[in-house]
C-alpha cells in the first residue's frame, strides 16, 4: 500500500500547505457539475476568529441547527497536523449532494473566517464518509506535472483507490478526485486505524507504483486529522 509518508522520500519538491484565500466570486457553479462534492475548508489555527477547535465546531453546529445549507450530507471538522508535526490548521470537510449547490461555507463560517480560509472543492461520483469517520484521516494534496496526461492521472487515481481498498488498517473507500477550482491538483483522503497503520502500509509500496508517482507528481503535501462528525 502506498503511503505519502513513505513516498515523501521520493518527492524532492514538497510544497508547504498553502493558506490562500479563495474569493467567493470565483466559486459559482452553473449546474454543469451535478454529482456530489466535498468542500475542503482550511483555516489557520492562529486565526483570531477561531480560538479553538471546539469553538469552530460549536459555531458550525449552531449554524446548521438554525438553517442547514440545502443539500448538506455531512460536516466533519478537526485539526490537521502535518506529517512532520511542524504545522497545524483547522480543517472542515463539507459534503453536499451536488456541486451545483451554493458553497456551504457561506452559511457555516463567519465572513472573517472565509477571508482567511483556503477553500477547495472535489466533485465525486459517489460519496461515502468512511474516510472521515475513521479514527485517523490521511489528507493529501498532489500537484501533477504539467506534461502529465489524463491517462496517467487516471492511472494514479485507480492505483491509490485500489491500494486503499486493500490496505490493512484502512477504512475504504477513499475519497479522492480533481480539485474543481484548481486544475492539475488532486485531493486524497483515506481513513486509517492509526498513523502507524498508514506508515506500515507505506513500506509495502511497489517500485512500479513509486515510479508512476515520480513521473507524474510535482508537489505533494500530507497531514493527518482526528476528525469529529458534526452533522
Amino acid at each position: 500500500m502506498f503511503s505519502f509518508y513513505a513516498a515523501s522520500v521520493f518527492f524532492l519538491l514538497l510544497a508547504p500547505p498553502a493558506i490562500n484565500a479563495t474569493p467567493l466570486s470565483v466559486r459559482t457553479y452553473d449546474g454543469i457539475l451535478g454529482g456530489p462534492c466535498v468542500d475542503i475548508i482550511r483555516v489557520p489555527s492562529t486565526s483570531p476568529f477561531t480560538a479553538s477547535l471546539e469553538q469552530l465546531q460549536g459555531q458550525i453546529s449552531h449554524r446548521v441547527g438554525v438553517q442547514a445549507p440545502t443539500g448538506l450530507l455531512s460536516v466533519h471538522a478537526g485539526r490537521a497536523i502535518s506529517v512532520d508535526n511542524s504545522e497545524s490548521q483547522w480543517i472542515v470537510f463539507v459534503a453536499m449532494q451536488s456541486c451545483a449547490s451554493t458553497p456551504a461555507e457561506v452559511g457555516l463560517l463567519q465572513p472573517q473566517q472565509i477571508s482567511l480560509a483556503s477553500i477547495r472543492r472535489i466533485e465525486l461520483d459517489v460519496y461515502d464518509p468512511a474516510a472521515f469517520d475513521a479514527p485517523v484521516t490521511e489528507i493529501a494534496f498532489l500537484t501533477f506535472r504539467p506534461e502529465t496526461t489524463p491517462e496517467q492521472i487516471e492511472a494514479v487515481d485507480d492505483a491509490i483507490r485500489a491500494n486503499a481498498d486493500q490496505a490493512i488498517g484502512s477504512h475504504p473507500p477513499s475519497i479522492q478526485g480533481n480539485l474543481v477550482d484548481h486544475p492539475g491538483e488532486f485531493g486524497i483522503f483515506i481513513g486509517w486505524d492509526s498513523r502507524e497503520a498508514h506508515a506500515a502500509n507505506g513500506e509495502q509500496s511497489s517500485p512500479e507504483f513509486i515510479q508512476l508517482l515520480n513521473s507524474t507528481i510535482q508537489f505533494s503535501t500530507l497531514s493527518f486529522s482526528n476528525l469529529r462528525r458534526i452533522v
